[in-house]
């Protein structure tokens, strides 16, 4: 998160909604460096309710619950440890290219 946060200063929306793994601060780190960012999807993943209002204080919306079209992420699970990272590097790279076209 702290590679995301100091390297893709015009970030603008964030998926986290599989990412179990990310910290408290690493999301406030992302939510402090990313003064582009208009929108955090958390999905069901945990984070404390203050740490959230923070985010939400910047001026950053943020989506919780349940993904409306979910996507099979247990069978990148299978392609063994680094699976599902490997496969949201590149949904990460194809988001970050579809932006650059946007502009």
């Amino acid at each position: 998160m702290k590679t995301i946060a100091t390297t893709l200063k015009d970030l603008c929306i964030l998926d986290i909604r599989f990412c179990s793994k990310i910290s408290n601060a690493g999301l406030f780190t992302v939510a402090k460096y990313c003064k582009k960012l208009k929108l955090v999807e958390v999905g069901n993943v945990q984070f404390p309710a203050n740490l959230l209002s923070l985010v939400e204080g910047r001026g950053i919306k943020v989506k919780k619950g349940a993904p409306e079209a979910q996507t099979n992420h247990k069978q990148f699970a299978n392609l063994g440890p680094s699976g599902a990272d490997l496969m949201d590097g590149i949904l990460f790279e194809i988001d970050e290219t579809m932006a650059h076209r946007l502009k």
